[in-house]
Order: C-alpha cells, then sequence, then structure tokens
C-alpha cells in the first residue's frame, strides 16, 4: 500500500517502497498488468472524495512510469471512500487514505 496524508495527492514518502515492490515485480514480470486502485477516507463530500482517489491513483501511477513501467499496464480506479472505519478516529481515517494494487 501507499499512503497519503489528509487531503494530499502526494505520497508520502515512507510508504513510496510500496511503488518500488510494484515496479520491481512488473519489470520482473512483462507479462503482467497492475490495477493502481486510490481511496480517501469519508470527510468531505463523495464527489470530492472520488476525484481525490483518482488524483492518487494517477501520482502512484506516474511514481510507476518514471522507473520505467509503460503506462499501458497500469490502470487506474477511483474508488472513492473507504467507509470501512470509524470516521470519527483520525488514526482509522490515516490507514484508508492509500492506494493498492491488484496485478493482473
Amino acid at each position: 500500500n501507499v499512503y497519503f496524508d489528509f487531503n494530499s495527492s502526494k505520497p508520502t514518502n515512507a510508504s513510496l517502497s510500496g511503488v518500488d515492490f510494484l515496479v520491481k515485480y512488473l519489470k520482473n514480470n512483462p507479462g503482467k498488468s497492475a490495477d493502481i486502485i486510490g481511496y480517501a477516507d469519508e470527510i468531505g463530500s463523495s464527489s470530492y472524495n472520488t476525484d481525490l482517489s483518482r488524483k492518487r491513483a494517477e501520482a502512484v501511477k506516474r511514481v510507476a512510469e518514471n522507473a520505467g513501467i509503460d503506462s499501458s499496464r497500469l490502470n487506474v480506479i477511483a474508488n472513492g471512500e473507504d467507509t470501512s472505519v470509524n470516521k470519527k478516529s483520525k488514526e482509522a481515517r490515516q490507514i484508508v487514505r492509500r492506494v493498492t494494487f491488484q496485478v493482473k
């Protein structure tokens, strides 16, 4: 997973190793591709959070592209709000501000 600060589409430095793992896997498996799935917490409007989740996924896609992965192997999905945690918990909201990968 790649994580983000509140209201940000820039990956946290500490979580960029998640992108490195994806890049290494795709370079070693040229026939594979990946869905890059963005999420946001529940703070803000649903439409804003869908847009933010897309921007987060696109930011991760750019990092992978800059590392040499062809864009045709990377599919951005904006999942919008992750409602699986208590939105009143700052710590819980922090873990749902993320991008995940699904390799195909």
